[in-house]
């Protein structure tokens, strides 16, 4: 891999983790100077940008910047919205260098293992309390705490509660393709596509992570439901039940976890979740057009008035966001900015399908 393609790549990557308003104009500039290296060397000038749903995301990213301008915190919804342009400057990467229609295998082939590492870190993490750098769980106190009490684990997060998502969210596409390789008549590839179907759903498991579980799931629910005899169905289900079961009888926190989990499901409208749905969706009526702008959502959120605010010993809004997609997408983007990403997701899955 040539100095360019370092850059490249470094660039879209570090976009994700840029702390300042310049850091991020330096490294977009730094890409789009790349982009344009390999406009001038590329013969088919179309090919920068061959499918719909990269003109469509463009249009998102700019309406992403114009309704910053409408916010309460300026900054905050302007560096949110700009940085989006980091999927965008990676796809272009990914397509320039690679072709992905015939090198996908060996692109997935680094995805399993980046994800493996992460997900053999988290379980060392469920065991032993710290992960390989050291960085304990949540409530973890070496040489204090119990094993059983270990909390919610952050991995090579540290305290950044995120790994079940970043799991989720990478093994999605991965799940599709191990399911498919499920069928292969070699064995050892289909030991291999099941031992990283549990390994990711297990490792997502023990972080705590609700939402990011339900991820998983769906992505197992409908690649078996899709590619899957009901025999090699019925295998997977036991397999996982049985797994996930040894790790929920080792960890007290993950008992109640789920105990909480079950209640917020039975009663939603009064439960915490439920309280953050409703004001998320209040938020939305507020600014039904455009939305309150990308990490606005508390700033309009706390200016509501909580007419429960002393029959529920829950928030009524959430520190950070809505806890759910489309509310999220609604509230901090508008109706317009909902449809032009309910058009986005169903050109991607289009998209995929071809895969």
């Amino acid at each position: 891999m040539d100095s360019l393609k370092v850059t490249g790549l470094s660039t879209s990557l570090g976009i994700v983790y840029w702390t300042d308003l310049l850091s991020g104009l330096l490294m977009c500039i730094m890409f789009a100077i790349q982009i344009y290296y390999l406009y001038l060397k590329n013969k088919n000038k179309k090919k920068i940008f061959r499918e719909k749903w990269e003109y469509i995301f463009l249009i998102f990213w700019i309406y992403l910047i114009f309704i910053s301008f409408f916010s309460i915190d300026f900054f905050k919804a302007f560096k949110a919205s700009f940085s989006q342009i980091r999927i965008i400057l990676f796809s272009l990467f990914i397509g320039y260098y690679f072709n992905f229609f015939t090198s996908y295998k060996k692109i997935f082939i680094l995805w399993k293992l980046i994800l493996t590492i992460v997900c053999l870190d988290v379980i060392y993490q469920f065991f032993n309390g710290v992960n390989f750098f050291g960085f304990p769980a949540e409530h973890y106190v070496p040489g204090v705490s119990d094993f059983s009490h270990i909390a919610r684990l952050g991995g090579v997060f540290n305290d950044e509660l995120v790994v079940g998502s970043f799991i989720a969210k990478l093994s999605y596409p991965l799940i599709f393709y191990m399911v498919y390789i499920f069928q292969s008549e070699k064995l050892y590839l289909k030991i291999l596509s099941l031992v990283l179907i549990i390994l990711f759903s297990v490792s997502i498991f023990i972080t705590g992570e609700r939402l990011s579980l339900i991820i998983i799931l769906s992505a197992i629910f409908f690649s078996s439901l899709l590619i899957l005899d009901f025999k090699k169905i019925i295998i997977l289900v036991v397999l996982l039940s049985s797994v996930g079961l040894i790790f929920y009888e080792q960890n007290r926190f993950l008992k109640t976890r789920i105990k909480e989990t079950i209640q917020i499901v039975v009663n939603i409208q009064s439960s915490s979740y439920g309280r953050i749905f409703q004001s998320s969706y209040e938020v939305w009526e507020k600014n039904k057009f455009i939305g309150s702008g990308l990490k606005n959502y508390n700033n309009q959120c706390v200016k509501l008035e909580d007419k429960n605010e002393h029959n529920s010993p829950f928030s009524y809004c959430s520190p950070t966001h809505s806890h759910n997609i489309l509310l999220q997408i609604m509230s901090e983007t508008g109706s317009v900015g909902l449809i032009i990403f309910v058009a986005l997701y169903f050109y991607g899955k289009a998209l995929f399908q071809l895969i």
